[in-house]
């Protein structure tokens, strides 16, 4: 450990070398330019928390980001999918990229994964190809040192390039420790904001909500029971639908697409706002309105 101590006078210099290092990533671009304008810029390095209640599009809108960002230079993604296979978040994708790609025939999740006969997985894969180069997809480890492990080994492997790390999702990870629901998250939080200070990296969790505000507008509150997540995260982003009534939420959840608005309820470096989005949710795919 480096025990030097430095006054801020000392540091300037530092200071200096650090914001004209083309290195540092200042913010990582999500894809979607009304998010990333809100966002000025994009996503800073830090920990970002993502929540949602369940089936409401948190994994997807997360993998569109994903996939975004492994589409651009000297960025790569690694995606800890501790719910759904490698096959499956490779499937949703495929889907995605055969609805909004004019020059494709539209496929559905199960279109691809029954080996239809009728799907041009050729054409398709060479569309993905760009975003798989950059893309790892980790679906066999879920304890937290494990975790840390494999981001510390990435991230020398990588070092010349910016990092992202998208953890789906959080309440799946295990820490070895016998406190309650509460303690463990809190403990793995921590771990995560610490790694991603440490490493100066993006790391992106996905987090559920606590069941007393799923009938409600999301909001800081809506993370409360979930450990310390709305004090450690440096950004806070919610999903929700647009008509959240207790009354219309189950006629939203079955429209097509569905109506969803992204919240970002606390930001450590910037404003809060939303952007409003259309979620197809038989091709995976969300769409700024």
């Amino acid at each position: 450990m480096n025990t030097e101590l430095k006054n801020t006078t000392d540091t300037l210099q530092d200071y200096l070398s650090y914001i004209q290092d083309d290195t540092q990533v200042k913010k990582i671009r999500t894809g979607f330019s009304k998010l990333d304008n809100l966002l000025n810029g994009g996503l800073p390095n830090g920990l970002i928390t993502l929540g949602a209640i369940p089936s409401l599009g948190k994994t997807t809108f997360a993998l569109q980001v994903a996939d975004n960002m492994a589409s651009m230079e000297n960025t790569k993604v690694l995606l800890f999918s501790l719910e759904m296979s490698r096959f499956d978040i490779i499937s949703k994708s495929l889907s995605r990229l055969s609805y909004v790609n004019d020059n494709l025939n539209n496929y559905t999740f199960d279109d691809l994964l029954s080996n239809n006969k009728m799907v041009d997985y050729e054409a398709l894969l060479s569309q993905y190809e760009p975003i798989a180069n950059n893309l790892y997809t980790i679906d066999y480890i879920y304890d937290i040192r494990d975790i840390e492990a494999f981001i510390r080994q990435f991230k020398d492997l990588h070092e010349n390039d910016n990092i992202v790390v998208i953890i789906d999702y959080l309440q799946y990870i295990l820490c070895g420790n016998n406190g309650n629901d509460k303690q463990v998250i809190d403990i793995i939080t921590k771990r995560l904001k610490e790694l991603a200070k440490e490493l100066n990296i993006c790391i992106i969790e996905i987090s559920s909500l606590n069941r007393t505000n799923y009938s409600g507008s999301i909001s800081m509150e809506s993370f409360k029971e979930s450990g310390s997540i709305e004090y450690t995260s440096d950004i806070l982003i919610g999903l929700e639908y647009v008509n959240n009534g207790a009354n219309e939420r189950e006629y939203e959840a079955k429209r097509n697409p569905r109506k969803i608005t992204l919240s970002v309820i606390k930001n450590r470096y910037g404003a809060l706002g939303k952007v409003n989005f259309d979620f197809y949710t038989t091709y995976h795919t969300f769409i700024e309105k």
